[in-house]
């Protein structure tokens, strides 16, 4: 238990340590903006050169306006003084800063140089998640000066962000936090591509093991679909597609990853309903995606279809609280992990359906991390079949009889006779089900009357008035048997703040098939035995039975041949016919079964009958039943010697 609680306890700080670096991340990046000698230029100055009554706060394009705004504001020299270094005879720079551009292409003009460009005029790119930093030689400036920024995109223009002017180094230290966020981006999709490509070798390495491939199917969609939806928040110059066709794979990408996720979890807890209502959202998505065409349109659509990713992450935190006994090991990763990625995607949300101002980057790839840990996680919970550390019994092995015994699996039911909180994954295969929140009785019971025996004994068990609860165990069935394989049940009860019964599946089916066949051997030599004593005996019955069943051949099933039969199974049995006696045994049984009689039961006596002679001259000669009724010699001495040796 307390290695399982260690690895418990790596996951968690993991995934809050990498939560944390992202907050710190965001604050160290404000902190050091506002802590510097950063001049902000205010976006309500930038004015619409075609529009004057327009600032550059982001707005929307309309379907019949212009997709290119150019947008003015007029700084003074004294403004910027601070920036500049105090030596004259340093080259003097200093950089606009543009956080989140909302748009596919832009320049940055100082009055009337263009001094740089970014993205494609064509409109294939995607740059409204990154920062921007532009350098301004100040022999350029003027005791009065215009910056213009020109801005192109099919649905909205403008910033998003903030709008600095930056001294050199207030830019290297900015330029350095930003561009450590943009390799941690990179990584984070590299991440996800590598873990879909693990889960595959996985899926297929462990596809005898995993109890849930299903699940992790689902899981391998989702993070792929993930990965993808990440290079929305990564800045590309030029894609390989229109901007609205890349945008309608981002957007179906993100509910792809939300709903299959979701579907996933509820897999594993084996949820009553498996469905997500992301699924909404995503069929909503398609439909919207195949029927849009226009850029303006298709973002209008998805801004409320995003709303489904919320309610999805909503409802699977509340399916992983209903279902928590289910999952009572990795209960907290679920919780904390979903909560802090659901906190992610409805921030995700807010700030593309309202166009707010965001500055922090690091989180998009804090989820993606968050989520493989995750899954990481619950595949080892599954590949060690957690268990509590007493049901990780000895394995017994009794070499020189060929006898195994394996520990198969264990779980615990409360006092609703169900299954509950952890148990040997071994189980769901043994029972060929997931057999969480199942009630006992669903798993070993075969009929309705061993039904309502066990209910009635474990109430007793589980009833407080009674103390001496093993008394009852003796009354619970010892063994059960599923697809071949005999488990030997053990129970255990526990008496915690409330009682428990734990049960233990023992795989017994090679003792008992080895107990099968010394029972045969025995049986055999019994017969061997009974020959030499009463072998006129076993003549005199031998000669009976041929002639009955010829009989038999004749007249049919009558009563009379019929009470003959039921004579000839007594004696049979007596002389050590044990396998003739079973024969005589299932045919009276076919009789009861049949409205007709059935001529092949009489061949089936006759070979069974054959079988049991052929035996007994392999054994003992040939002769045996040639001399008749004539005694065979051998002493009482001898007889008793082969007693002993065969007992």
């Amino acid at each position: 238990m307390r290695n399982k609680n260690r690895v418990l306890g790596v996951f968690i700080f993991i995934i809050l340590l990498f939560y944390a670096y992202g907050i710190l991340h965001d604050f160290f990046y404000s902190y050091r903006i506002e802590n510097s000698n950063a001049i902000e230029l205010p976006k309500t100055s930038f004015v619409d050169m075609a529009f004057p009554n327009h600032s550059i706060v982001n707005r929307k394009i309309g379907t019949k306006e212009d997709w290119t705004r150019y947008y003015k504001i007029r700084f003074d020299q004294h403004m910027i003084e601070s920036l500049l270094p105090e030596s004259e005879e340093d080259q003097s720079y200093i950089y606009s800063m543009i956080e989140k551009p909302d748009v596919q292409y832009f320049e940055v003009e100082v009055n009337g140089r263009v001094l740089a460009t970014y993205g494609d005029k064509g409109g294939r790119a995607n740059l409204w998640n990154s920062v921007f930093f532009t350098k301004i030689n100040t022999d350029y400036l003027q005791e009065s000066n215009d910056l213009i920024l020109t801005l192109f995109s099919e649905y909205m223009t403008g910033v998003t962000g903030h709008i600095y002017l930056l001294s050199e180094s207030d830019y290297q230290t900015l330029n350095f936090i930003l561009s450590f966020s943009e390799r941690v981006l990179d990584g984070a999709i590299i991440i996800s591509f590598f873990a879909s490509i693990v889960l595959v070798i996985m899926l297929f390495a462990w596809k005898d093991q995993l109890y849930n491939r299903m699940a992790y199917f689902y899981f391998l969609i989702s993070i792929l679909s993930l990965g993808i939806a990440l290079l929305d928040s990564q800045k590309i110059q030029y894609i390989f597609t229109s901007y609205l066709t890349f945008k309608k794979i981002i957007i179906i990408s993100y509910h792809l990853a939300v709903t299959f996720g979701a579907l996933a979890i509820n897999a594993l807890l084996n949820a009553k309903f498996k469905w997500s209502v992301g699924g909404v959202g995503l069929a909503l998505a398609l439909g919207s995606a195949m029927l849009s065409s226009n850029m303006i349109v298709f973002r209008t659509t998805y801004v409320w279809i995003n709303i489904f990713l919320i309610l999805a992450i909503i409802q699977l935190i509340g399916t992983i609280i209903y279902y928590r006994k289910r999952a009572i090991l990795c209960v907290c990763v679920l919780l904390i992990g979903f909560t802090l990625v659901g906190l992610t995607t409805i921030r995700l949300v807010i700030v593309t359906n309202y166009v707010l101002s965001s500055r922090m980057l690091i989180d998009l790839p804090i989820l993606i991390v968050i989520y493989i840990t995750m899954v990481l996680f619950l595949f080892y919970i599954e590949m060690v079949q957690i268990v509590v550390d007493y049901d990780l019994g000895v394995v017994e092995d009794r070499n020189e009889l060929g006898i195994t015994n394996h520990m198969q699996g264990s779980f615990t039911i409360s006092d609703n006779y169900c299954v509950t909180g952890a148990y040997a994954t071994a189980c769901d295969h043994i029972f060929n089900r997931r057999i969480i929140g199942i009630p006992i009785m669903d798993l070993l019971c075969k009929d309705q009357v061993d039904y309502e025996v066990m209910e009635a004994t474990l109430e007793s068990i589980f009833d407080d008035h009674f103390e001496f609860k093993e008394g009852f165990l003796a009354l619970l069935p010892e063994s059960f048997e599923s697809d071949g394989q005999v488990y030997q049940l053990n129970y255990n009860i526990i008496e915690r703040s409330s009682i428990f019964l734990r049960v233990t599946l023992s795989d017994i089916t090679r003792s008992v098939e080895l107990e099968k066949q010394l029972e045969e051997e025995r049986k055999n030599q019994q017969l061997i035995m009974n020959a030499f004593k009463y072998r006129g005996e076993i003549n005199y019955f031998v000669e009976g039975v041929q002639l009955f069943l010829n009989q038999l051949k004749e007249k049919g099933f009558t009563m009379y041949y019929k009470s003959e039969l039921h004579s000839i199974k007594g004696i049979a049995g007596q002389y050590g016919f044990h396998r003739f006696e079973r024969t005589i045994h299932f045919v009276e049984d076919e009789l009861l079964k049949a409205v007709h009689d059935d001529p092949s039961l009489v061949d089936l006596l006759r070979k069974s009958f054959k079988h049991a002679l052929d035996f007994l001259e392999s054994q003992i000669g040939s002769d045996y039943f040639e001399e008749g009724y004539n005694q065979l010699i051998i002493s009482k001495e001898s007889v008793l010697l082969l007693e002993k040796t065969f007992e």
